[in-house]
């Protein structure tokens, strides 16, 4: 085999390799998104009711649920940001 058929072996086998690890990687990324959207959507519902309930609260009470669900609303935001980055 010739030098150059054989440096163009090396690479494509290279090449492979890189894209087989990448293939796996990907996969990996995908399923760690998966597993945090399912949490992010339980936050999430728990953000509807939080929001719904400060809705119906009076006073000071409902400054402090505000306040919490306006810091689980960042939680989820960021999230979602996560999960966006990890896909694309």
């Amino acid at each position: 085999m010739t030098s150059e058929k054989k440096k163009l072996d090396e690479l494509m086998a290279e090449l492979r390799q890189h894209r087989d690890e990448l293939r796996v990687q990907m996969h990996l990324a995908k399923q760690e998104a998966k597993e945090e959207w399912g949490e992010v959507e339980k936050k999430f519902d728990m953000l509807e009711r939080k929001f719904s309930a400060a809705k119906n609260e009076a006073g000071d009470a409902a400054g402090d649920v505000f306040a919490a669900a306006r810091l689980l609303g960042e939680e989820v935001g960021s999230a979602f940001k996560r999960i966006r980055n990890r896909l694309s």
